[in-house]
């Protein structure tokens, strides 16, 4: 990985609780430097959080053969309680019937991408980040705890959503940077059927003027 992640130093059980020690990634939190960074500086992160999950992407999954998680079980469970799902986090009954029609009417994509190693939330709280002759770096990429084999789209998700958050042209340049040819809509899918999607919770993170918007210039705002 061309960014360091925490190595495992000891795992055990104390009182009955499982443990880890792991090894600490240097710098500090980019939700917490995110606002004093530059545009330059902004996109340089981007980049080079593009050119991680892509390499990542690039990893032979059985490197981690020992994943309890089957993909085509888990989204079929997720389908079969898509509308349950999001009802369950108090979203209207519009949008919940909104959801299903997207879901009933785009691609489907998780039949058709291949597979590979997703960390399934890329997000500022997980990327760090330091400074070496005033140039701004990725210093690290915890929290894998949820990590599984799934296809590029369930990854690329959380980016959109979480690291570049519909900022004009940052997304834009994550995919140009990790070649990613795919639409919209099939990353808007996955957000949809992402194990924590919770779309309450994103659709109020947006600009007021907005949230009402159809899930179709959404994909277009946090995935184009």
């Amino acid at each position: 990985m061309p960014v360091p992640t925490p190595g495992l130093i000891f795992s055990g059980i104390h009182d009955g609780y499982p443990y880890i020690i792991m090894e600490e990634v240097t710098g500090l939190s980019l939700k917490a430097r995110w606002t004093t960074l530059s545009r330059r500086d902004r996109e340089k992160v981007i980049e080079q959080s593009a050119l991680m999950l892509k390499k990542l992407h690039s990893l032979p999954v059985d490197t981690v053969s020992y994943t309890e998680t089957r993909w085509e079980d888990f989204m079929a469970s997720q389908k079969s309680n898509l509308a349950s799902n999001h009802r369950g986090f108090g979203l209207e009954e519009n949008r919940v019937s909104e959801i299903q029609h997207f879901i009933e009417t785009t691609g489907r994509v998780e039949d058709i991408s291949r597979r590979v190693i997703c960390h399934t939330e890329i997000m500022k709280e997980h990327l760090f980040i330091n400074n070496s002759k005033g140039e701004v770096f990725l210093s690290g990429l915890i929290d894998f705890e949820p990590s599984m084999v799934a296809i590029p789209e369930y990854d690329l998700c959380s980016v959109g959503l979480f690291l570049t958050a519909g900022e004009q042209g940052l997304f834009k340049l994550f995919r140009e940077v990790y070649e990613y040819k795919g639409e919209g809509a099939a990353i808007m899918r996955m957000l949809l059927l992402h194990r924590y999607s919770n779309m309450k919770w994103f659709l109020s993170t947006l600009p007021e003027e907005i949230r009402g918007m159809p899930l179709d210039f959404l994909a277009e705002y946090w995935y184009s």
